[in-house]
């Protein structure tokens, strides 16, 4: 079956279980179960695709250090999967004799920046083993070699540094948690307000008429027994759950977001990406400048690559690139000393720091307003039971009351 023939069927599905329990056979709780496949199919496309594309890039960097055949992965992706299409496209360019890079961005893939400064350099190193004459051939092997190791040393080191892994797992656990959280909200007001419902749609009703028929006049306990608390509640949360996922992209609707608004970890990610790329293309030797402007060719955001043009045009009028980078957003006004300062064999490092510790505070910052949000919600449900199940039970006895 076909992603496209997929991604239809799956939409066709969507929209009939939408229009029964909308149009036809209107039902909350239909409305509920509605959403919550809706949620569910987005959360598993996103995560399935961001894992397919770090697999990707992991697999092409394992391939370019080891003088593979690139076409062969983007064949072997082109087969299925969310980037199928753009692999596709990719590795019939690469078979046309185009360049990687060329032929990453002529077919959208999403390569990292990092995968591309590998690429690039493999080879730029091929065209200058190429171009040697046989007096300087030893001494331009001595020297690519020389950088080559330092590069693979790098590579070796934050492979195997337990803090490094260490750091990864933090991530990643409390990213984890954070989403757990949400889910678990929303899961529990959807329950809340479905039995609410039910017992609004069917119970109270029933009721009100054997209050009508006794005789026994108005109930001061029939305000209580409103589903309306528990709707407001559920749109509070589906809003929060919106509000983080807005928060995870750069812009919206081709606007960027306001600088001041939190990071959240999975927007920190991307431009922790952008960063560790860029301290590759300095370990491999390249100027910020260069290292930019193959950001820019291979990027598929539209923001992203406005911002790149943005520093690249500040690198051209003479400022450091310490201060553009810092202008499009990717670190801070107080690592730009840092970065200035830095030799050439630490701007490499510190590149790399600064991107994780980025990491770490988006997923400290919201996990803060997580905690905060949390148990606030969470008592604010239990009250609009309390007071659902208050007038209920008051209402009972009083009827129990009446009748004997």
């Amino acid at each position: 079956m076909s992603r496209t023939f997929r991604v239809l069927l799956w939409c066709v599905f969507i929209v009939l279980i939408g229009l029964t329990f909308v149009v036809f056979l209107p039902s909350l709780l239909g409305i509920v179960l509605t959403i919550l496949l809706i949620f569910g199919v987005t959360d598993f496309v996103v995560r399935r695709r961001r894992s397919t594309v770090d697999s990707f890039n992991s697999v092409m960097k394992t391939v370019v250090d080891h003088g593979g055949d690139l076409t062969s992965v983007a064949v072997a992706y082109s087969r299925s999967g969310p980037i199928s299409a753009q692999a596709y496209e990719f590795a019939r360019r690469l078979m046309m004799g185009q360049e990687p890079l060329e032929a990453a961005a002529r077919s959208r893939i999403p390569l990292l920046l990092s995968t591309a400064v590998a690429m690039q350099t493999k080879a730029d190193a091929g065209v200058s083993r190429q171009s040697i004459t046989p007096n300087g051939s030893e001494g331009s092997r001595k020297e690519h070699g020389g950088k080559s190791s330092s590069v693979q040393d790098q590579v070796m080191k934050c492979l195997d540094d337990p803090m490094e892994l260490k750091s990864i797992g933090f991530v990643s656990g409390n990213a984890a948690t954070i989403h757990g959280r949400l889910m678990y909200l929303f899961i529990t007001a959807s329950i809340t307000l479905a039995v609410l419902s039910f017992m609004t749609v069917f119970v109270t009703p029933i009721m009100k008429a054997i209050f009508e028929e006794f005789g026994f006049g108005g109930n001061q306990f029939w305000w209580q027994l409103s589903v309306t608390p528990a709707v407001l509640v559920y749109l509070l949360i589906i809003g929060l759950i919106l509000a983080f996922i807005l928060l995870s992209r750069s812009s919206f609707l081709g606007f960027s977001l306001p600088s001041w608004l939190p990071t959240m970890p999975r927007l920190a990610m991307r431009r922790s990406e952008l960063l560790h790329g860029l301290a590759d293309a300095v370990d491999a030797g390249w100027p910020v400048g260069r290292a930019l402007a193959v950001a820019h060719t291979i990027s598929i955001d539209p923001v992203e690559r406005y911002r790149l043009q943005q520093a690249m045009e500040w690198i051209e009028q003479g400022r450091s690139p310490a201060e553009a980078i810092r202008w499009a957003g990717w670190i801070d006004a107080n690592d730009v000393g840092w970065i200035e300062n830095a030799s050439d064999g630490r701007l490499g490092s510190l590149l790399r720091l600064v991107g994780k510790r980025r990491v770490r505070d988006s997923v400290f910052n919201l996990g803060w307003i997580i905690n905060l949000v949390f148990p606030i919600l969470i008592l604010i449900l239990a009250g609009v039971v309390t007071l659902f199940c208050h007038g209920f039970l008051s209402s009972l006895m009083q009827l129990i009351t009446g009748l004997a």
